[in-house]
């Protein structure tokens, strides 16, 4: 099943957020970092579950950006994340969060693409739904240098 969170899934968000903080670059989040991460878009955003069972196994979260002059309103990804052994529900909540932007008057949508295992497989879905790649991030830690 997949339905919007509310306040009260904030524990389950947070177990979800941090698997899939330690399945990619953002490892280093902290507890505290995720809570912020997962209230922007609580309150400025969209947060859709997927329950198997009545146990939140996924997640699909971002904030909408009203105002962007270059791209209209859109909606920007915070994290995609859905447990290995559940990883089928993860398509079902991309076409839901395309609906429900759409639903909600957003131009466009902007999705991140993490290089890791999933990579190749991401990258098939996007551009079989109509998504163009726009760019290329790097990312570098500082912290121990």
């Amino acid at each position: 099943m997949i339905r919007f969170a509310t306040i009260q899934d904030a524990e389950e968000i947070m177990r979800i957020g941090s698997m899939y903080a330690a399945e990619t670059i953002l490892g280093s989040l902290s507890t505290e970092q995720m809570r912020v991460l997962i209230n922007i878009c609580l309150t400025n955003g969209v947060v859709l579950l997927a329950e198997r069972e009545g146990k939140v196994v996924g997640i699909i979260a971002g904030r909408i950006v009203e105002e962007c002059a270059a791209m209209g309103k859109f909606f920007e990804e915070v994290i995609w994340y859905v447990d290995p052994n559940n990883r089928g529900l993860g398509i079902m909540l991309f076409k839901r969060l395309l609906a429900v932007c759409k639903t909600n008057g957003c131009d466009g949508v902007s999705m991140w693409a993490y290089c890791n295992e999933h990579l190749e497989g991401v990258d098939r879905l996007y551009k079989r739904s109509g998504f163009k790649e726009v760019e290329r991030k790097y990312y570098k830690t500082l912290q121990g240098e």
